[in-house]
């Protein structure tokens, strides 16, 4: 029914995802303000699925758009993750002018 390379790469893309999520909450739990923490939970959540239908498209589509879509997915991953990064250090930069103007 599956072949080998379908189970590997199932297997790969369950292991990415298992790590993702570890150390998506390590990382969510070191943030010290609550609007920034839940930005790296939902951006973590969002970059693992975008890594999985990265795997995903090369194991279950066909020739064609097997190229297409993880070739599209090489430049968008990098550039989302740039721009949220981006987005984090402003959330942070606003969430500790508010925590310093209330104390």
């Amino acid at each position: 029914m599956f072949d080998r390379l379908w189970i590997l790469g199932a297997s790969v893309m369950t292991l990415a995802l298992g790590i993702g999520l570890v150390f998506g909450r390590v990382s969510s739990r070191k943030t010290p303000y609550p609007r920034e923490r839940v930005f790296v939970l939902r951006t973590c959540l969002l970059t693992w699925l975008l890594i999985g239908l990265f795997v995903a498209s090369t194991l279950v589509l066909s020739p064609p758009y097997r190229y297409i879509l993880p070739a599209a997915l090489l430049f968008v991953i990098p550039a989302l993750h740039y721009r949220w990064s981006m987005r984090r250090h402003l959330i942070r930069r606003m969430e500790e002018r508010e925590h310093r103007s209330r104390h």
